[in-house]
C-alpha cells in the first residue's frame, strides 16, 4: 500500500510544483500586459510565494505529526484550486498577491511535495531512500510535464482561463488520488 500512496502523493506534487513554481514565467509576459507591470513588479508573486511557503512548512509540518495526511492533501488541494480561482478573478496585483500568499502557498505545501516527503518518510521503514528519491522526482517531473502543458492553455486560451482551467483540474485530480 506504500507504493500506492507514494504514487499519489508524487502525481499530487508534480501537478502543484508544475503549476505553481515551475509554470510561474509563463504567467509574468501576459499579467505585465494586463496591468502595466513592469518585470520586476510581476516576479513578486514568485518571492511571495517562496516566503510563505516557509512559513506554512513550519506550520504543516507540525499538524502533520498530529492529523491525517490524507486531510492535508484535500484540504490542500481545495485550497491551491481556491488561489487559481482567485487569480482567475483578479481585478489587480494585489488580489493575485493574496492568492498566492494564502491559498495556493498553503496549498502547495499541505499537497504538494511537503507533503510527498512526509508520505514517504512515514511509509516506508525499508526502502525509505528509495521512497524519498522517487519523491524527489516529483517536483522536477512537475517542470517536465507542466510547463509545455500551462504554455499551451495560456496561448490557445490566454492567461486567466488557463488559472480556471488549472484550479478544476488539479484540485479535481488531488480529490480523486
Amino acid at each position: 500500500k506504500g507504493w500506492h500512496v507514494l504514487g499519489g502523493g508524487f502525481i499530487n506534487a508534480m501537478l502543484i510544483a508544475g503549476a505553481a513554481i515551475y509554470s510561474y514565467g509563463a504567467f509574468v509576459t501576459p499579467i505585465e500586459q494586463e496591468f502595466g507591470l513592469t518585470r520586476e513588479q510581476a516576479n513578486i508573486g514568485i518571492q511571495v510565494l517562496y516566503v510563505s511557503m516557509m512559513v506554512w512548512a513550519v506550520l504543516v509540518g507540525r499538524w502533520l505529526e498530529r492529523y491525517s495526511a490524507k486531510y492535508f492533501s484535500i484540504a490542500g488541494g481545495l485550497a491551491f484550486g481556491l488561489g487559481f480561482l482567485m487569480i482567475y478573478f483578479a481585478a489587480n496585483p494585489l488580489m493575485i498577491l493574496i492568492a498566492i500568499l494564502i491559498p495556493i502557498s498553503f496549498g502547495f505545501t499541505a499537497a504538494g511535495p511537503f507533503l510527498e516527503n512526509a508520505l514517504a518518510a512515514r511509509w516506508f521503514t525499508q526502502m525509505r531512500g528509495r521512497a524519498l528519491g522517487i519523491a524527489a522526482v516529483a517536483s522536477s517531473a512537475g517542470g517536465f510535464v507542466m510547463v509545455p502543458i500551462v504554455g499551451k492553455l495560456i496561448e490557445d486560451y490566454g492567461w486567466r482561463q488557463t488559472t480556471l482551467i488549472l484550479a478544476v483540474v488539479i484540485t479535481a485530480l488531488i480529490l480523486l488520488i
